[in-house]
């Protein structure tokens, strides 16, 4: 699966425009920095139903009080998000020290209840201080400083076992004109969602063969292997179900918002978004839609679960930090004719608390279509 790496360099970028299955994000440094655009893109990409990632940068400053700090900024996003550790040598005075590289691991590990996936070059990998934590691989190696876009197979693929490698750093792709991290995940959705969630654990091989046998939902048996080809089957299929679910949207499939906005509406690419693991709902909606019936109520219904969602969310969110601002902001989609300061009363807030919330933002020059993060009024008092 590709996907790219971001930090401030690329703030105000489209996640929704740029290809790829997955964002990570820079989130902090040190025991005091926070990428002013790590929330704004976190939230986005997972609106857009990526995979999402945030990362810290180690400077060597104290390793419980980077740790600390970091697990603080990011605590409404755990559970949803891949946590990460970036171990490099600029700015960092504890380079090459394994043992404080170790300490904050642990400490990360003890806050947040799962292992982080390590970064660092090929050259100076911390193989065994990983192995030994059950830390995912991310490792950098590139073969050259030539712009190129997404490979299949990256430059010296196979030399070295990892969960993610990042083979380019001066990559070019639709939707931002400057360069951009590569990166190449080996797995799929449910091996990401293991790391997430904590079950993912470096060097713990399954013992299950393809030929074992299995009790399906419904109670028969089956192999693994018949088992995978049948969900490789529905995947398919879902995929060419979403294509023409996006062409009927494309073609004005729109209905109006589910949260008491009369005038408000949203497009069902939005909502869809947040169906990555409902596929029950995501059949139901494009079949639905297909037969250009009324999916209003099924999009209220749709909404509202998300609601609950980020509601249990920012509960979780320690107050202050970079995740529970952004979970406390609204994404607005530009409509034909709308400016930011109509918006802004709209939602209770000011332009300038909107242009904060968006680095990089033309506020006169706004498009059809744009996601903007907006602020509520109670974060802006």
């Amino acid at each position: 699966m590709q996907g790219i790496d971001i930090s401030s360099y690329q703030a105000g970028i489209d996640l929704a425009a740029v290809p790829g299955g997955f964002v990570i994000v820079k989130a902090t440094q040190g025991t005091g920095y926070v990428n002013p655009d790590c929330g704004r893109a976190v939230e986005q990409a997972l609106a857009a139903g990526k995979l999402v990632g945030v990362y810290h940068y180690i400077d060597g400053s104290e390793a419980q009080g980077e740790a600390d700090f970091f697990a603080n900024q990011i605590s409404g996003w755990v559970g949803r998000v891949l946590i990460c550790l970036d171990w490099e040598a600029g700015s960092n005075v504890r380079w090459g020290d394994l043992g404080y590289l170790g300490a904050v691991i642990d400490r990360v590990r003890e806050r947040t209840g799962r292992p982080p996936v390590v970064y660092a070059s090929s050259a100076a990998f911390p193989w065994d201080v990983c192995a030994s934590r059950d830390c995912g691989a991310w490792v950098a190696q590139y073969a050259d400083m030539t712009q190129t876009g997404y490979q299949d197979h990256p430059w010296n693929e196979g030399a070295y076992d990892c969960l993610i490698r990042q083979y380019s750093t001066t990559g070019r792709l639709p939707g931002w004109a400057g360069d951009l991290d590569l990166d190449i995940f080996y797995g799929n959705r449910t091996l990401w969602d293991a790391y997430v969630t904590g079950a993912g654990g470096a060097g713990k091989e399954s013992d299950v063969q393809l030929t074992d046998i299995v009790i399906r939902p419904d109670g028969h048996e089956a192999t693994v292997q018949d088992v995978l080809s049948y969900i490789d089957m529905r995947c398919e299929t879902l995929a060419g179900q979403m294509d023409d679910l996006m062409g009927i949207v494309k073609a004005g499939g729109i209905t109006r918002r589910g949260d008491g906005d009369e005038t408000g509406r949203t497009d069902l690419c939005w909502e869809v978004g947040w169906l990555p693991k409902n596929f029950a709902a995501l059949q139901d909606l494009i079949s639905r839609a297909a037969q250009r019936e009324d999916v209003t109520a099924l999009v209220n219904e749709l909404q509202a679960a998300r609601r609950a969602a980020d509601d249990q969310a920012r509960q979780q969110a320690e107050p202050g930090t970079v995740a529970a601002a952004a979970l406390a902001a609204d994404v607005h989609v530009v409509e034909a004719g709308e400016t930011l300061k109509g918006i802004a009363e709209a939602a209770g807030t000011t332009v300038q608390a909107i242009v904060d919330a968006n680095p990089g933002l033309a506020p006169n020059d706004l498009v059809a279509g744009q996601r903007i993060t907006v602020p509520t009024s109670k974060e802006h008092a």
